[in-house]
């Protein structure tokens, strides 16, 4: 078999999946059993780590709260990140520590999930993570280079040869630099530095890294989100959810913002990549792309949506007149499959996922047959 490339993956996001506490799979309860067996070994005041839960699998297939947490670790802060990557679900103690109350207003692009009386349950979606994880102590460069190199081993035991890390940062960036050039990396690692950032704004202003330490290591892409994920709700779509009447979703910035990215990208020599679930969020990535692309000199940047997993029906012949590839996940659609539909509908789930339709406009577009995270 020829070597696979994963176009899509989160490197540090896999090497924490390894070492935290493992939460995939049914059964609520189980959860906090796991959660109960990590914090009895943990030193006080630790912060417990976790990933991987879904609701949609749970009997109840509510959102938790942190009452279900606080049964299973009381004097430990917790944090458990969804397996889109896209939600945390929280113990009380971690929302003191963050001085989170009712009076707490839910942020642009982002969502706490409350009770019927206004207190928070727990649960924060994409931007309202922020509120909670801006308190937990950041991993040290130890922490993250150990957690690049059990990513990578993983991945090269798959029978990956390259992943495309989409979304690291400057500390990320030296990590992956100083391992590419001491031989460290069995897989060789194209990144997409997060924007906006610091390293983003650096690195647009000296143009990408091509090949570096023998080919191990390239710096040449820029990763936005445009919208959250649909499991957790946060994807942006044009018209509600069918399973939660007023609610769209959410956007993560304004049009010129994206705009203004992608220019920038272009013009630095750097593929753009967009995150877009919902089919209002796709919409807005494909008219930014229409635009900037028809006003300035690009050459095959070959600028990329990532997911493009609900599309409106109109929208699915622009990635070939745009230009645009999709860069999608089959396991998006083995995992959603059980309520994809309560979310959208008979027909808008018509045109979600829609492989053969994208590959019938003759455009190559990009799929990750072996991705094991997602965001």
């Amino acid at each position: 078999m020829p070597g696979f490339i994963d176009a899509h993956g989160h490197m540090g996001g896999l090497g924490q999946l390894l070492q935290s506490v493992n939460l995939v799979g049914p059964g609520l309860p189980k959860k906090g059993e796991r959660v109960r067996v990590r914090a009895s070994t943990a030193p006080p005041g630790t912060w417990i780590y976790g990933r991987g839960w879904d609701q949609n699998f749970w009997e109840d297939n509510r959102f938790p709260t942190a009452a279900q947490l606080d049964a299973a670790s009381a004097d430990h802060p917790v944090v458990l990140v969804r397996i889109d990557g896209h939600t945390i679900w929280v113990n009380s103690l971690a929302m003191q520590l963050a001085h989170v109350s009712r009076e707490t207003k839910d942020p642009p692009g982002g969502r706490i999930i409350r009770t019927p009386t206004g207190e928070p349950t727990g649960v924060f979606i994409d931007q309202a993570r922020d509120l909670v994880e801006s308190v937990v102590p950041p991993a040290t460069p130890e922490e993250i280079e150990q957690n690049l190199l059990l990513a990578a081993a993983e991945c090269a035991k798959a029978g990956l040869t390259e992943v495309q890390d989409m979304g690291i940062d400057s500390l990320g960036i030296a990590i992956y630099r100083r391992l590419a050039g001491q031989n460290k990396l069995p897989v060789r690692i194209y990144a997409a530095i997060s924007a906006p950032s610091p390293a983003w704004d650096a690195w647009k202003a000296k143009g990408p890294l091509t090949g570096g330490a023998n080919g191990m290591l390239t710096i040449r892409a820029m990763k936005m989100y445009m919208d959250g994920a649909l499991g957790s709700r946060g994807a942006a779509l044009v018209d509600e959810y069918s399973d939660d009447p007023g609610n769209r979703g959410l956007t993560m910035m304004s049009s010129a913002d994206l705009e203004s990215g992608i220019k920038d990208a272009v013009q630095s020599g750097f593929q753009p990549c967009v995150h877009a679930i919902g089919d209002r969020a796709n919409n807005i990535v494909l008219n930014a792309y229409e635009k900037v692309l028809s006003s300035l000199p690009h050459g095959d940047c070959r600028p990329r949506i990532e997911h493009a997993q609900v599309l409106l029906p109109a929208d699915i012949p622009r990635f070939k007149k745009v230009g645009v590839l999709p860069s999608m996940q089959p396991i998006h659609a083995t995992s959603d499959m059980y309520w994809a539909e309560a979310r959208l509908g008979p027909v808008r789930i018509k045109s979600a996922y829609a492989w053969r339709s994208s590959f019938k406009q003759k455009r190559l577009f990009l799929v990750d047959p072996t991705s094991r995270t997602m965001g």
